[in-house]
């Protein structure tokens, strides 16, 4: 299904020219043909959508490709990460929307970005079954902004379940439509998004084949429609005062993202994979980033944080002073509230430790955190220290920064 917006008037000429930019953009169904899993909560998540009177999602490309590699990365991980969706560098997904590998459009400005992710570890009914229950996860699965969708369901490190992405999203002046043959429908898509820029709201739409023939005359905008028969391809071309939005109807009943049409995607999949198909080897896993440690204090608390993506053992860590005649161990520090232990402490969760009877507030980059209360004589951070694993010195911190971050060996 592609879609492509226009400000010119309509010719059979510029149609046909249209119809050749379509037959040589990417085939984004072809991204998820062999994986069942995927095709499968999409077609969830349309049939969902449909029963609350709102428009299926088409597949895009770009989105397709960001939750494709969201979910390669949280399963190259050896720990689940608290948030699967901060990415390598600890970005969500619309900050990750607007790197040039993506370069997902706006609304004017970055402000202004249609993009929303949902994702769960485990399996695809679990996953569908959870999106309902969760008023968040409902709230981005049925927003009416959203008219694209990208899916990714990347096997685990343990063979158990999947991790699965999926983003959702909207560009200015895309419009897709959605055939479904079975039920004689033909969806069509508006803009909703309320802001912004280069917003396109369709008034009326026309239908035409392959030949830039019309099946129809122009009609006023609505979301459903007859599906016209006797055609083996449509386009829709939709209108305003000011431009033109073309989409294509794909009648494939393999490409086609609703559940009434598995069977016509397990008989595709079994076709291109062919008997004596041989499996590709599965992708090398991304070894998990080195576990950087941060630092921070002043008089009255240090605060240890694990600033990366994959738990960190900090369980062999000792502060201690210059001459070593002080020490602070890490094992002793109370690990009752983060999520992990000190041996696998999860990213952004956070140590501190402070004297007593003094008000502490958690850092607002820790997702959780741990606090210790220090007598006077164990407050060694107020002078310059020394941190130790397996008694050897890692690095050498300055009081006077109230910073000192390392990476563990």
């Amino acid at each position: 299904m592609k879609s492509i917006r226009v400000l010119i008037t309509f010719t059979a000429v510029w149609f046909l020219t249209l119809l050749l930019w379509a037959s040589s953009a990417p085939q984004v169904n072809a991204q998820i043909a062999s994986n069942p899993t995927a095709r499968w909560i999409h077609a969830q998540i349309n049939d969902w959508r449909l029963g609350l009177g709102l428009a299926p999602l088409a597949l895009n490309e770009t989105l397709n490709r960001m939750a494709l590699d969201q979910a390669a990365y949280v399963a190259s991980l050896r720990y689940v990460p608290d948030n699967i969706h901060a990415g390598r560098n600890g970005e969500g997904p619309r900050v990750r929307a607007l790197y040039d590998t993506y370069q997902w459009p706006t609304y004017g400005n970055s402000q202004q970005l249609v993009i929303g992710e949902i994702t769960w570890i485990g399996t695809q009914e679990d996953a569908i079954a959870f999106w309902h229950e969760s008023a968040i996860h409902r709230q981005t699965a049925t927003n009416a902004w959203y008219r694209e969708v990208g899916v990714a369901a990347v096997p685990k490190r343990d063979g158990r379940g999947y991790v699965i992405v999926v983003v959702l999203g909207a560009e200015p002046g895309v419009l897709p439509a959605m055939a479904d043959p079975v039920r004689g429908i033909l969806f069509l898509t508006n803009e909703r998004y309320p802001r912004g820029s280069g917003r396109f709201f369709a008034e009326q739409f026309r239908l035409f084949d392959t030949q830039g023939r019309m099946i129809s005359d122009w009609q006023d905008w609505q979301p459903q429609i007859p599906l016209p028969t006797g055609s083996r391809s449509l386009y829709v071309l939709y209108a305003n005062g000011d431009g033109q939005a073309l989409s294509e109807a794909d009648l494939d009943p393999a490409d086609i993202p609703l559940p009434a049409y598995e069977a016509a995607w397990q008989t595709a999949t079994t076709v291109n994979m062919g008997p004596t198909a041989t499996p590709a080897p599965p992708p090398t896993a991304t070894p998990p980033p080195i576990p950087h440690i941060r630092l921070t204090y002043d008089r009255n608390v240090l605060t240890l944080v694990n600033t990366v993506n994959s738990s960190a053992n900090v369980l062999r860590l000792v502060l201690a002073n210059p001459e070593g005649t002080q020490r602070l161990a890490v094992r002793n520090w109370n690990a009752g509230y983060i999520r992990g232990t000190l041996n696998a402490l999860p990213p952004w969760n956070c140590l501190q430790i402070a004297p007593e009877g003094r008000s502490v507030a958690m850092p607002v980059e820790c997702r959780r955190s741990s606090l210790t209360l220090a007598q006077p004589n164990q407050l060694l951070w107020r002078s310059d220290f020394v941190v130790l694993q397996n008694e050897t010195v890692i690095t050498s911190c300055r009081a006077d920064d109230g910073l000192c971050e390392f990476d563990l060996p």
